[in-house]
């Protein structure tokens, strides 16, 4: 389901979050960028954060939220703040990574995820990651991938040449089954 208080210690994928983070933060002079869509309470950012807390004022965290939600813990951990849809927001700079762990692509249907992935890539820095989560379905269905249609879908994106890398990752999470797609901008 969704959950608005994700931290870091409670997802699976946590690792490939930070590493992507800590390859920026090495191989990048100044601020390094991550934009959350979807940040709910602040939690899963301010989590990040602190994980990488060495980083100081050159990790910037900027969150999207639908509503004031993010909370006055997770605040002092936060950038900026931007209520509202992601998708339909003008961007004034470029991101590192970009994460959409429970927000604006987790909800949408299969057939909707290209152009928030496209806007996405849009916002990246050359070299950028991309992180988003889908549910996955065992049979059909004209909302969730199954495992094969999300191959497909991860091969065409790779094949559109937007991207240097197209990777996902299954886990199970109570008892949903779940990808993490990870983009590597060109």
């Amino acid at each position: 389901g969704y959950y608005i208080d994700r931290t870091l210690d409670l997802i699976s994928y946590s690792t490939q979050i930070i590493g992507a983070l800590q390859k920026h933060l090495e191989n990048t002079r100044g601020t390094v960028r991550l934009l959350d869509k979807g940040a709910g309470t602040g939690a899963f950012s301010s989590s990040i954060k602190h994980a990488l807390q060495n980083a100081g004022k050159r990790l910037e965290i900027t969150s999207i939220s639908l509503t004031r939600s993010i909370t006055p813990e997770n605040r002092p951990s936060i950038a900026r703040e931007r209520i509202g849809i992601g998708l339909n927001m003008r961007h004034d700079t470029k991101y590192h990574v970009i994460i959409d762990i429970t927000g604006e692509d987790w909800r949408l249907a299969k057939n909707d995820l290209r152009k928030p992935l496209e806007k996405s890539s849009s916002l990246l820095e050359k070299g950028g990651d991309i992180f988003t989560l889908v549910p996955i379905v065992s049979k059909p269905s004209e909302h969730n991938f199954t495992l094969p249609e999300l191959d497909d879908f991860t091969t065409d994106l790779l094949l559109s040449g937007k991207y240097f890398n197209v990777e996902h990752f299954g886990f199970k999470e109570k008892d949903t089954l779940y990808s993490l797609i990870h983009l590597v901008g060109v």
